[in-house]
């Protein structure tokens, strides 16, 4: 499959268009994260942190940089704030395609992501992560996309969710953000 920066046009307009799920669930709070695409060494990828021991979820978990809503902060602030905070990115400079669907967390979080592209802009050499990072993945689009993930459904409560598990150079995506990036693929093979 080859993406191009006309493929992060056809998804900035195929989110713009589709309908949205939005979750509004009472004790969770609100969060967002930056899904950031990002060219280097010849293709295009997309950034996850390992989150280190520091922080008090998800410890040694991927993750897309974000994190909880401040109070009167706009989601889309949120995940541009964390993301600085988090990694020393400044997300100003790169266009903001859209938003996929809200997630819910078994540790309490409405999850809110947001696409982000950078273009051709190099932005790893501008990565300067903070204690609640333990290492920066830079995972090529192509391997995700023709990654097949492993699942399994899993019982929390009433619900019963399936979870998408993605291993990538013994590293394994899952839960929230294999939910996350599973719908994020689907949308972007949609805009090939």
């Amino acid at each position: 499959m080859i993406l191009t920066e006309k493929t992060f046009l056809r998804l900035k307009e195929k989110l713009g268009r589709r309908d949205r799920r939005v979750i509004y669930r009472k004790g969770f709070r609100s969060s967002a994260v930056a899904l950031i695409n990002n060219y280097s060494d010849g293709e295009y990828h997309l950034l996850f942190t390992l989150r280190s021991d520091k922080v008090k979820h998800h410890q040694g978990q991927i993750s897309f940089p974000g994190g909880g809503r401040d109070r009167n902060e706009r989601l889309i602030q949120c995940a541009i704030r964390e993301t600085k905070e988090e990694l020393g990115i400044e997300l100003s400079a790169a266009e903001s395609l859209g938003k996929t669907d809200d997630i819910l967390t078994i540790s309490k979080f409405r999850v809110t992501p947001f696409v982000f592209f950078t273009g051709r802009r190099e932005i790893l050499k501008d990565i300067c992560p903070n204690d609640e990072i333990a290492e920066v993945l830079n995972i090529p689009l192509n391997f995700l996309l023709n990654c097949k993930p492993r699942t399994e459904d899993i019982q929390y409560g009433r619900l019963k969710i399936r979870q998408y598990f993605y291993d990538y150079k013994g590293y394994i995506i899952w839960g929230a953000t294999g939910r996350i990036l599973k719908q994020y693929l689907d949308i972007l093979f949609l805009s090939l």
